[in-house]
């Protein structure tokens, strides 16, 4: 497998840095009452990167410079499978008129496990909030290096209920991309996800007017796939409800990203290429 393609370095970046913030996933927990003075929590842990970082933010605190220029919180990680807690040191970053505190996630994730971050006061009070990681199982594609017309399917197995994101490419005069398909596990077989296409019909869904575009017309025999694997009510949750860094909601997050090939027969079929498109 390449390292991730930049359409989704771009995407989750956009989401994760935008405004020196990051993005976050679904509130496991009740909401918290700002009158408490308890801690809101936001991050989004990646799977491919040593360091993470959750923003945690007093919400009794008034946003202005004054009130928000330290925090008193001890946020640690917990690996739920392990029981190994990492103590999280921090840093500020000034955003607008405010100071935003990123606690930093030194070390790696482990995919297909639960973790739990807690906020604790001086005083004793505290917010924990817990998320599942996905799986990063190895994508098996059958059949390999067979012809334009054969259906191809892409297996994700096992997916532990998490939400892929997947882009084919193709290159023509250079690298296409077609829209992004969002793939979940079928009720029928929950831990595994599945996606089956026909290089053929692909071509007509490759924007730039490619429509007609035969595969011995392509550049290459190679057929690109960029993906990223969200964890469990991740990706509904930001699709749904997009990170605000002012809200008062915890959210907390998984996810890695990852760019495969693999070759397709570019010969010419006939009758298929033999006649022209209806």
């Amino acid at each position: 497998m390449t390292k991730p393609h930049k359409y989704f370095l771009l995407l989750l970046l956009g989401l994760l840095l935008a405004a020196g913030s990051l993005i976050s996933c679904e509130n496991e927990l009740d909401p918290i009452d700002r009158d408490t003075g308890i801690y809101g929590i936001y991050g989004a842990l990646n799977l491919d990167d040593e360091l993470n970082y959750i923003r945690v933010k007093d919400l009794k605190a008034e946003f202005t410079q004054a009130a928000t220029d330290t925090i008193d919180a001890t946020v640690t990680l917990e690996n739920l499978e392990s029981g190994a807690v990492q103590t999280l040191g921090s840093e500020t970053l000034k955003w607008e008129d405010i100071y935003l505190h990123n606690f930093i996630v030194n070390g790696p994730i482990a995919p297909d496990t639960r973790y739990r971050v807690t906020a604790t006061s001086l005083d004793g009070a505290e917010v924990a909030i817990e998320t599942m990681t996905p799986t990063m199982p190895a994508p098996h594609i059958l059949p390999i290096n067979d012809d334009c017309y054969t259906p191809i399917t892409i297996t994700f197995d096992p997916s532990n209920g998490g939400t892929i994101v997947l882009r084919l490419g193709i290159q023509i005069s250079f690298l296409f991309w077609r829209t992004e398909q969002v793939l979940q596990a079928d009720p029928n077989t929950p831990e595994k996800i599945t996606y089956t296409f026909t290089p053929r019909e692909e071509l007509r869904f490759i924007p730039g007017g490619f429509g007609d575009t035969r595969c011995y017309e392509l550049r290459d025999d190679t057929f690109y796939i960029a993906y990223t694997h969200y964890g469990p009510g991740f990706y509904e949750k930001i699709e749904n409800d997009p990170f605000d860094i002012l809200a008062s909601t915890d959210r907390l997050g998984a996810l890695y990203q990852d760019t495969l090939t693999f070759p397709i027969d570019t010969s010419r079929v006939c009758p298929q290429d033999c006649q022209p498109d209806e």
